[in-house]
């Protein structure tokens, strides 16, 4: 059940005031067992669960306030205030140990949270001519209770509360324009990270929270400059960006190599388990900057397209209990081609190039990818036809197995009938030369993946189509 309601009030010629409440109650109740068998212990003991009695509901409230400052200015502030409770009972018997049912005290929950958030927004914003600003600064709180009422109840109070500046400047008409902004936001900490109990319910995958997070906040800005020229349909624009985060979190993975007794939890890992807990750890950073350039050449009719773009990206993480950095540099050209020479042929060309250097600790990974799509569409009269293709190239230094070369060739031809040309009849081939591979490397903090695709292969279609 959900609901809301606006109110717009007018106080005077200048001021306006606002109010919106809005609230949602969501009752549920799971009552039943079930089988979970990845909880398995060792002996085949099945934990059987029972999930029932949870009860989720919000409400929240904001209240807004402008004044204009004569024609070119306005005074804004806006008060948010929102609450949200949700309450939850996880109970696990083990009945294979014993018949009466054994309570599992590790994976059963009986948990509540009740969280405030209270935000106070003010801003200035002043427009003249060019000229365009807007500044503001907001604060936010976070009151949070966390209740763990099994196997006996206690209460984990955690206030969090974050100054969040923002900025943003515009100057310039539509031919020359500079532009600059400066953000920042707090990122809400997941309430199962704030846990201090043990999630077990795979034991070689244990999941266990930090109740001393601190919160996480991104200050993020960016610089631009943009350059138009209508009469030579020329559009030039240099933009920079970055952003730096206070308090990033990041997983810590422990891998046991033995049975090990976790006091904390009153809980044995078994041996390879791997335990995942989160930690706050430096800073995350990352710079960046894309150069783009567009111009239509008149003698061809045609537009030409060119850009490039770099990106530096610096990000800890964990090795075990050893904090490390990862290092990412890429480096992307584009390029494009649309033609208007001609009604009956146009060519359509497109290529994006990326070169990108991972680094962690152990080692540096570079990897290279070319991208390549082309198209001659043909119309003479009620007869049309098309030719495209697409050519993929993809290689690592991690590994020369995973290099691949990928074309894609497809065809088609038609004829239009009818007075108006409206109904239209179609013959094509897909992937003419059949080669249907191609395999990807993505990176991340610690590890990589590699992921392939594969194409449906050759294939042939008919097709009709009616105009109405």
């Amino acid at each position: 059940m959900e609901c809301q309601h606006f109110l717009p009030l007018k106080i005077s010629e200048r001021s306006t005031l606002s109010f919106n409440v809005s609230g949602k109650y969501a009752p549920g109740d799971r009552d039943g067992w079930r089988v979970d068998t990845t909880a398995s212990t060792p002996g085949l003991q099945v934990k059987l669960r029972n999930d029932g009695d949870s009860r989720n509901y919000s409400f929240g409230a904001n209240l807004g306030y402008r004044y204009k400052l004569g024609k070119k200015g306005s005074v804004n502030a806006s008060y948010n205030f929102s609450r949200d409770y949700a309450r939850s009972k996880q109970l696990a018997v083990d009945f294979l140990s014993d018949p009466q049912g054994v309570v599992d005290t590790v994976n059963s929950y009986h948990y509540t949270t009740d969280t405030y958030t209270h935000s106070l927004q003010t801003s200035l914003q002043y427009r003249s001519g060019d000229v365009w600003i807007m500044a503001g600064l907001g604060g936010v709180l976070y009151d949070i209770a966390r209740s763990e009422r099994f196997p006996k109840e206690e209460r984990f109070p955690r206030l969090f509360f974050q100054l969040n500046p923002t900025v943003y400047l515009s100057v310039g008409k539509s031919r020359k324009r500079f532009s600059f902004n400066l953000a920042s936001f707090p990122q809400m900490i997941p309430l199962d990270a704030l846990r201090s109990t043990l999630n077990a319910t795979n034991p070689l995958s244990l999941q266990a929270g930090n109740p001393g997070l601190k919160l996480q906040n991104d200050l993020s800005g960016s610089a631009g400059f943009q350059f138009t020229d209508v009469k030579k349909a020329l559009s030039f624009s240099v933009r920079l960006n970055g952003s730096y985060t206070f308090n990033y979190i990041a997983q810590r993975r422990t891998l046991f190599l033995e049975d090990t007794y976790l006091p904390q939890y009153d809980y044995t890992a078994r041996k390879g388990a791997q335990l995942t807990t989160q930690a706050n750890v430096g800073g995350n950073y990352n710079l960046g900057g894309r150069v783009s350039y567009s111009q239509q050449i008149n003698p061809l009719r045609s537009t030409l397209n060119v850009s490039v773009n770099y990106g530096f990206s610096q990000t800890p993480y964990f090795t075990g209990e050893d904090l490390f950095h990862s290092v990412r540099h890429s480096l992307g050209f584009g390029f494009g081609f649309d033609s208007g020479f001609s009604s009956k042929v146009k060519l359509n060309i497109r290529s994006n190039t990326s070169m990108s250097s991972y680094t962690t600790q152990k080692e540096t990974a570079q990897e290279l990818r070319e991208q390549l799509t082309a198209r001659v569409d043909l119309r003479f009269g009620k007869y049309f036809g098309s030719v495209g293709t697409l050519y993929e190239f993809y290689c690592n230094s991690r590994s020369h197995a995973l290099t691949r070369h990928n074309v894609i060739l497809n065809a088609s031809a038609g004829r239009k009938f009818g007075k108006e040309n409206r109904l239209g009849l179609s013959a094509g081939v897909i992937d003419i030369l059949n080669r249907p591979d191609y395999a990807t490397t993505s990176f991340d903090t610690d590890y990589i993946v590699t992921s392939s695709t594969s194409y449906l292969g050759r294939y042939g279609y008919l097709r009709v189509a009616y105009t109405f």
